[in-house]
């Protein structure tokens, strides 16, 4: 694909989609997505169900590999002795993790868009779901690959920094991507799709610390009149 705005004729597979925004950083892919024959907010939620659906499957397998050699020589007396207990637990986990993100990426673009009228955004919440899905979805299975690494290696620091410094850079280079989906759809500058997310964050954050401080006081007031 190209950086510049194209009309595509026909619909193009999912991973053409995904390789084109994310090889390319910038608002020309999104708009271009946006120009798919058969772009909806239907086809963004399907890949964010399906990733999810196996990055958690298998995850959880490798999870309960690396548990249970781990504690190969304790499972009596454990909380692993009822390994049933957690079979279902990861069952669930798996079943429940697509609607959790679908949610997650519902609401997400709900907040964005709607911050993005401040800022005189012109663009509309499902094209937003579409091009954040196109982001989210590739960005899920990275990060799952990034997760099975570091369970294998957990127990050697020096292999471990590997993962976590991709983690952090992923983890940027997603923003980047949120920010151009943004700007693509909502038609505002780099600097007010930035505020688009960060505003969010910062709100998010500040009411996370009050209710923090709100919950410390009584436990740390107790504290002080029972030391006295």
């Amino acid at each position: 694909m190209t950086a510049e705005i194209i009309q595509p004729v026909q619909p193009r597979k999912w991973y053409e989609i995904w390789w084109d925004v994310w090889l390319h950083p910038g608002i020309a892919p999104f708009q271009t997505i946006l120009n798919e024959p058969n772009h909806s907010m239907t086809r963004g939620f399907i890949w964010i169900a399906v990733t999810s659906f196996m990055v958690t499957l298998i995850s959880s397998l490798f999870s309960a590999l690396v548990m249970r050699n781990l504690v190969a020589d304790a499972f009596v007396g454990t909380m692993f002795e009822n390994y049933a207990t957690y079979t279902l637990s990861a069952i669930c986990g798996v079943i429940l993790s697509p609607i959790f993100a679908i949610i997650g990426v519902a609401i997400s673009a709900g907040i964005y868009h709607w911050v993005a009228k401040l800022f005189h955004g012109k663009g509309n919440w499902t094209d937003l779901v579409f091009c954040l899905s196109a982001v989210t979805a590739p960005g899920t299975l990275a990060g799952g690959v990034i997760g099975i690494f570091s369970l294998l290696f957990f127990q050697n620091p020096v292999i471990l920094f590997l993962p976590v410094f991709v983690s952090l850079v992923l983890a940027v280079y997603i923003i980047v991507l949120n920010v151009n989906a943004i700007r693509a759809v909502e038609d505002v500058g780099t600097w007010q799709a930035i505020g688009t997310i960060v505003l969010p964050t910062i709100f998010v954050l500040v009411v996370v610390t009050c209710c923090s401080i709100v919950t410390l006081i009584p436990i740390i007031s107790s504290v002080v009149n029972g030391t006295q």
